[in-house]
């Protein structure tokens, strides 16, 4: 019936998928979760799980800071299209 009339389908909205990053940063940080509460162990193990979580601390905080700035860089060139876009388009442009 649809074809008929050439009338388009709908697709069903779908959220982004995550990105590679995304996904990477979310596994440290149920990893990093997962040591916390694995620190509540013997005394002995406690110097080890130690250094496992502050390397996953520190690799989860280089991951986030490089994912904010390629978000910043991605806003930044966003805002410097639709500036020019916007000063091309009008009337008092040379």
């Amino acid at each position: 019936m649809l074809a008929t009339f050439k009338a388009k389908q709908h697709k069903m909205w779908a959220p982004p998928r995550k990105s590679r990053k995304q996904c990477k940063m979310e596994m440290l940080h149920t990893h990093e979760r997962n040591m916390k509460m694995k620190m509540k162990t013997m005394p002995v193990e406690q110097t080890g799980l130690q250094t496992l979580w502050e390397d996953l601390k520190a690799r989860h905080l280089t991951e986030s800071r490089a994912e904010y700035a390629r978000k910043r860089e991605i806003q930044k060139k966003k805002t410097q299209e639709d500036f020019f876009k916007y000063r091309s388009s009008s009337p008092n442009s040379n």
